[in-house]
């Protein structure tokens, strides 16, 4: 990494226009030069034949090409601009740091509204309703305790996943590295609000002996791994050992929120005209553990949200 590392494109713009403000300036192309994403190289052109190249992943003797005028047996900056470089530079960057931070801060406000350090999250009431239905529970058959522990544990690390890239807000070094961020936090609050609706609707159907929307909310489970699995976990290790290249795992994370929508969405119990009884049955279970849950509420919710995108060739740059 180097000084220009750091640099949005209209940025690295701005100094190609220091360099040579004689001619109109734009963006070519980026270079992908190892395939990896690890030595990129953003190419910018002028209409006299200028070039100028950031190298933002090489080391400072490599760090800008810049040939002027057609000037190809030349690639050194004239001395008399580094001066005005490396003063636009310091400026630059100490400003949009005053900003990331107050957009830090609004981030964190408006997702943590009590200012208790976690994040705002529908309270998860699932164990309360299990131990409300143990009993039945067992005279159907023990064993589905046992697949109710384990998604109630999924629905838990998940809970602890969102509340570490939580944390890691404050870690994001540019604002286009937060958008991302936070994009994907909000698409992990979507899901796990989505896999608890689905946990109690599951287990509100087993005890009211509504076995096809039972089976088809737990076939859907099975095809996303929450028996079997231990991709939460494994995201959960890697969280808390990832440091500041939570990039490096961002785009499998999205992936994965991405195929649990996929998987839910075609639940069509919730379109059947048993799922009034269903719903009302667990509303009113709900009420009896005392949650705070309201189903209705939390489905709206879960069907007009849309997927924020991530893109998976952001680079820390910025």
């Amino acid at each position: 990494m180097n000084k220009y590392s750091k640099l949005t494109e209209n940025q690295m713009l701005n100094i190609c226009k220091l360099i040579n403000p004689d001619c109109n300036w734009e963006f070519h192309q980026l270079l992908d030069n190892d395939g990896k994403g690890t030595d990129d190289c953003y190419e910018f052109v002028g209409d006299d034949e200028s070039c100028i190249q950031f190298n933002i992943h090489q080391s400072t003797d490599d760090e800008i090409r810049c040939y002027l005028k057609g000037n190809w047996d030349n690639d050194e900056v004239p001395s008399d601009k580094l001066p005005l470089i490396n003063d636009y530079i310091q400026r630059k960057l100490g400003l949009d740091k005053v900003e990331l931070i107050s957009k830090q801060n609004s981030v964190l406000n408006e997702l943590d509204k009590d200012g208790n350090g976690e994040i705002d999250l529908i309270q998860n009431d699932f164990n309360k309703l299990l131990n409300k239905n143990q009993k039945l529970i067992i005279e159907l058959d023990k064993n589905y305790i046992h697949q109710f522990v384990k998604i109630s544990n999924f629905i838990k690390t998940k809970k602890g996943n969102i509340q570490k890239i939580f944390e890691s807000i404050r870690a994001t070094s540019s604002q286009d590295e937060l958008e991302e961020r936070v994009s994907l936090l909000k698409n992990q609050v979507h899901t796990y609000e989505l896999l608890l609706y689905h946990a109690i609707n599951m287990m509100g159907a087993l005890v009211s002996q509504n076995l096809i929307s039972f089976y088809e909310i737990y076939e859907s489970f099975d095809k996303l791994g929450v028996f079997n699995s231990n991709w939460e976990n494994e995201v959960s290790e890697k969280l808390s050992n990832i440091g500041d290249k939570l990039d490096d795992l961002m785009y499998s994370i999205y992936n994965m929120e991405q195929n649990i929508v996929n998987e839910l969405s075609h639940l069509s119990y919730i379109t059947q005209e048993s799922f009034e009884d269903l719903n009302r049955s667990v509303t009113s279970q709900l009420r009896e553990v005392e949650s705070s849950i309201n189903t209705n509420n939390l489905l709206t919710g879960i069907q007009t949200y849309q997927l924020y995108k991530i893109n998976k060739n952001i680079k820390e740059i910025r």
